[in-house]
């Protein structure tokens, strides 16, 4: 699984390397900006700053689908899943290697905004806005911070399931769709059709769950725990999702 998760990653190298090109543009024109104190064009190399880090968003969320699609699909991509290897950990593997990819990205991101925090303190002298983010803190008290600290990594956790729900069910759709047609055409329209109608089902069901704790008192004991219904739900949609697109390539699916 380690070589299959290793070939997977090499494969999107060259995206990496043109995601980081399109950064370090970007971080030229904020520091042409911040030096030369053109602050209206700081505020717009913020903004692209902000797009690009979208668009890391998307792309590894389209490119671990187009994968999958590519591989089924194509003949240069189909002996992926002829590999002396079970379609577990084939599946398992392109999950790994997205997940891989969105930290590659997160890292560059992450290392970009602090560098450019660190400039923009030194240049502008933002103590001031410093002291008042203490005073921020200060005033929240522990158990303020605390909160607010519990509910960011829920959403964080929240976010990251979701996620990979997104691609797993993207996955079966494209596994069914397979499944189905066979070598009949149409079948990238049908399992757009397909994943649309379960994710529909999918958020019908979390906007229940999620209706049912909206009443609940958010005090530092509940804020970690007031979304375990909603990612119990996540987690096993995406578990169902995962091992019916590994059934579907192990028995349905015409390679």
């Amino acid at each position: 699984m380690f070589k299959m998760l290793k070939y997977e990653y090499r494969r999107g190298i060259f995206s990496l390397f043109v995601i980081f090109a399109a950064f370090l543009v970007e971080e030229a024109f904020f520091l042409w900006a911040t030096y030369s104190h053109e602050e209206n064009y700081i505020g717009l190399s913020m903004g692209l700053y902000f797009m690009l880090s979208f668009a890391c968003y998307v792309f590894v969320l389209i490119r671990g689908v187009y994968i999958f699609n590519h591989d089924l699909k194509n003949k240069d991509g189909y002996m992926v899943f002829m590999t002396p290897i079970s379609s577990y950990q084939i599946v398992g593997a392109k999950l790994l290697c997205t997940l891989l990819t969105g930290v590659t990205l997160l890292v560059m991101i992450v290392g970009f905004a602090i560098a450019n925090f660190q400039i923009l303190l030194t240049e502008y002298n933002l103590k001031s806005i410093l002291d008042m983010l203490k005073q921020m803190i200060e005033v929240s008290g522990t158990e303020g911070i605390k909160n607010a600290l519990l509910e960011i990594l829920s959403l964080l956790i929240v976010f990251l399931i979701s996620f990979f729900l997104m691609i797993t069910v993207a996955y079966f759709s494209t596994a069914l769709s397979a499944t189905l047609l066979q070598n009949k055409k149409g079948k990238t329209l049908i399992s757009i059709l397909i994943f649309i109608m379960i994710y529909a089902i999918i958020i019908f069901v979390a906007d229940k769950i999620s209706d049912l704790n909206s009443n609940q008192i958010q005090v530092a004991s509940d804020i970690l725990f007031k979304n375990l219904p909603l990612l119990g739900f996540y987690l096993v949609s995406t578990i169902v999702a995962y091992i019916g697109t590994s059934e579907l390539l192990d028995k349905k699916i015409s390679l």
